[in-house]
Order: structure tokens, then sequence, then C-alpha cells
């Protein structure tokens, strides 16, 4: 038995889509158009991905099929009956979505399919693979805080729903999550140390333009005073966090308690947690625009979800707040909703990854300096 995935239905649209180019083709008499939107028809319509029970085990498969036979299978992934732990099959109008929880290498993984308008196949799918699944007819719960500032509870779904899950391979569920001690935030008795690097920068590069006259080496100590502050504030980061009595830096997440490192918490102790002391973990996201090139070479503006902050609330104490780059979110967070860890969620309107503003700036900085540089050179 078998039922079709959400890309394969895409892909039969934009063929019936494309097949109008054949259509206008014809009529203009273009043989090698003719010859191309066929064969790239032929191809959307060929590929299929599928769901299916076999045996004892549920397999994907994504394949090339031209008149019933396979041409090649480019994607396969196969989930054992038995290691299978949780199923939860979600409705959203004719949507369907399906997250299965198994063991894989001595570890836990999830992996995340789409259906459309297919839900009762999907059904007796699960039904006759016999693997217990959970059914809820509203994804509202789930997905409360993807365009809504509301906090809410976090599960699984949730983290699918707003990190965009890869479904065409198996997510791992992690237990050691490492946290990078120069994106941690810097100490306010470390700031007079970066902004006097920063200070002495300045003064060379206001010195050499108003002594020398040389733009282009002022330009130069200028740059170099931007690019002081972030790496003396990742220095004094990574000297600081460091400690030497608690050097482990891993968040650490198991089925039953919490591991967190000493440099989260500001009397440098390391924290062992059971989960009845983890009062609530709270994230705050929101997203942030990242250029892709497309095929005819421009820019299109695509959002990505961030992590801004995220703070754990124990009994034991509040850590400091990390953001995606102190940590990999999206798998901290998968590993805390899988093992049922109190997270709430919010979508917030602060800025997702500022550090692309301090970039663009330079760029911009670079590109104004190269246009001095010429003009001076053309006068």
């Amino acid at each position: 038995m078998q039922v079709k995935l959400m890309s394969e239905w895409v892909t039969n649209f934009l063929a019936a889509i494309f097949s109008m180019t054949i259509i206008l083709s014809v009529l203009s008499e273009d043989i090698q158009s003719i010859v191309t939107n066929t064969i790239f028809v032929a191809v959307l319509f060929a590929f299929q991905r599928r769901l299916i029970l076999n045996n004892n085990a549920l397999i994907t498969k994504s394949q090339f099929v031209l008149l019933g036979k396979t041409i090649h299978v480019f994607n396969r992934q196969s989930i054992d009956l038995s290691a299978i732990t949780e199923a939860v099959l979600t409705q959203r109008r004719y949507k369907y979505d399906l997250n299965i929880t198994y063991e894989q290498g001595g570890g836990h993984k999830i992996s995340h399919f789409s259906f459309w308008r297919q839900g009762e196949l999907v059904k007796k799918l699960l039904a006759m693979s016999s693997v217990n699944y959970v059914f809820k007819t509203s994804a509202k719960q789930h997905t409360q805080s993807i365009n809504k500032s509301e906090r809410g509870n976090a599960t699984k779904e949730t983290v699918s729903d707003i990190f965009h899950l890869n479904s065409f391979r198996p997510t791992d569920i992690k237990t050691h999550h490492s946290i990078l001690r120069f994106a941690l935030p810097l100490p306010d008795n470390k700031k007079k140390v970066v902004f006097s690097v920063v200070g002495v920068c300045l003064f060379f590069a206001i010195t050499v333009v108003v002594s020398a006259q040389n733009w282009m080496a002022g330009c130069v100590f200028l740059s170099v005073a931007y690019l002081s502050y972030w790496l003396t504030r990742a220095y004094l980061c990574n000297q600081y966090y460091f400690i030497a009595q608690s050097p482990q830096s891993d968040i650490i997440v198991n089925s039953d308690s919490l591991s967190l490192p000493a440099l989260l918490f500001e009397d440098r102790q390391a924290r062992e947690l059971n989960k009845e002391q983890v009062r609530d973990i709270r994230v705050q996201w929101n997203y942030y625009i990242a250029g892709s090139l497309t095929d005819n070479w421009t820019h299109d503006k695509v959002k990505r979800p961030y992590v801004v902050n995220l703070t754990f609330f124990t009994d034991k104490g509040v850590t400091l707040p990390l953001n995606d780059m102190g940590v990999n979110g999206q798998p901290l967070l998968l590993a805390l909703t899988h093992n049922q860890y109190p997270v709430s969620i919010e979508k917030t309107d602060k800025q997702a990854l500022p550090i692309l503003t301090h970039v663009r700036i330079a760029v911009i900085f670079a590109i104004v300096g190269i246009v001095i540089s010429s003009l001076i050179r053309f006068i």
C-alpha cells in the first residue's frame, strides 16, 4: 500500500501547468521548443515520492517512473515498524502532516511527511501497519506562535512547522548541544576594554587622514577599527566563559535529566537538573531575510527562522540568554520538546541575526572606499 506525498502533488501540478508550453510551441511550429518542453513535462510527470507500507517497514521512495517502469530511484528511506515510538497525524484543512519518531542507530530520529486530501488513506495505511498514532484535527494549538506574538507551549509539531524540518531525510534528536563561548553576551566589565581598542584604531585612522591626507590608509584603519570590535569581543568572551574548574560547554538533554554548563550561570557553577526542576524554557524567535540566487541569476528574499532568545528558568537559577549563534536552536528545541520539557515559544519583533546589519554596513563602507579611491585617482 502506498500514499502520494505532497512533493509529488506539487510536481504533477507544475507538469499540468507547463503542458501549456507544449501547445504554444506547437502553435509557433518551433520544433526545438516542442522537444525541450515535452521532455521537461515528461520528467515532472515521471517524478514520484510515496510513503509505502512494505512488510514490516514504512518506506519513503523518490523515483522516476515512466509507463509503469522505474527508471531511477534517487532517494530511499526505511523505518522499521518495531522501531516507531510515536506517530502524530495532524489535519490542516486539506493538508495532513505526519510526524513519526523512531529509534535508529542507538538514538531517536523524527521524520515529517505531508499529504494532500489523503487523510483516510493515510489512516488506513497506519491501521494496516498496526502503528498507534494520535490524530489531531486542528493545528492551531501547535502553530499559534508562527505568525502571532502570543506565547504558547511548544511541541515537536511547532518546531517542525517553524523551522521547516527537511522531509527528505530524518532529523536526529541529539543529546549533546555545544555552546560557542565567543557568541555569548559580553560581560559589562569587559566593555571598556573593547571600546578602548576601537578608540585606538579610530585615533590612528583620524591621524592618518588629517596629517597625511591619505584617504585610502584612513579607510583601511577605519575597517580595522570596525573589525577590532568583533575580534576583541569574541576573544574576551571566549576567555571569560572558559571556566577551568568546569570546562564542559555542552547542554545535555536526557529523557529525565538536564545538564546545564557552568558558563550559563552567574555563580559559574554547573547544574544537574531533574525534569521537575525545570520551570520553563522561554524561546523567542523571528525571521531574518536571506538572499538566494535563483536560476535566472536574480536574488529572491527568503525568510528564515532564527532563535533570538532562549532562556532556562529552573529551581536552581536562571541562565544567560542564548541565540542561534551561541547554540544551534532547532536541534536543541527538538530534543527538549521530544523529551517533553516545558517549552514556551513566541514570535518577537526583536531583530534576528543582528550581525547581518553590521556585515551590510561593512560592505557599504568597502564600496564607498573603492568609489572614493577611484575618484581620487581619476581626478
